[in-house]
């Protein structure tokens, strides 16, 4: 029979060592996962509850066209809306005028007009009125009518933490 070396037996107790790393390993390990899923929220404001004095049509839910027609000197109406959160984040908007063409005037809040933090399903009521001078007539008018007179209203929705 022969003798084991040295040698032989520290390559041996090397196996058993390494062998018992691993079962060690085996046994004082874990590993924990986390799986996620990320969808965004949906932006969605939407102009509802058209009322007021001016002859207008809600025609979709981002668009109120307002028709004015006969108006005379001292002429005034209003157009009322709502603006809603139809979406399923809060959102913040403002609203900006452009004034129309002499000689009509609009008078729109845009202070009563906006929000910051509209939360979801809320709404926000609005008024915009546009009314002619008592004092025109036909020498003051631009070309003897008011076919170049228009206005109009831009609110701009953004997500309630945009910068």
């Amino acid at each position: 029979m022969k003798k084991f070396t040295p040698f032989v037996l520290v390559i041996v107790v090397l196996v058993l060592a390494l062998a018992a790393l691993g079962v060690g390993y085996g046994y004082w390990t874990e590993t924990l996962d986390i799986n996620g899923t990320v969808t965004t929220g949906t932006l969605d404001v939407d102009l509802t509850n058209l009322g007021g004095t001016c002859p207008s049509t809600l025609t979709s839910s981002s668009l109120i066209d307002v028709a004015i027609v006969n108006a005379y000197p001292g002429y005034s109406c209003t157009v009322t809306f709502d603006v809603k959160n139809m979406g399923n984040i809060a959102a913040d908007f403002a609203s900006s005028v452009a004034t129309p063409a002499s000689p009509g005037t609009l008078t729109f809040d845009t202070s009563a007009c906006s929000a910051d933090n509209l939360a979801v399903s809320d709404s926000t009521s609005c008024t915009a009125t546009y009314s002619l001078a008592t004092t025109l007539n036909e020498t003051t008018l631009p070309e003897g009518d008011l076919s170049a007179d228009s206005f109009s209203i831009h609110i701009a929705a953004t997500q309630f933490n945009a910068p």
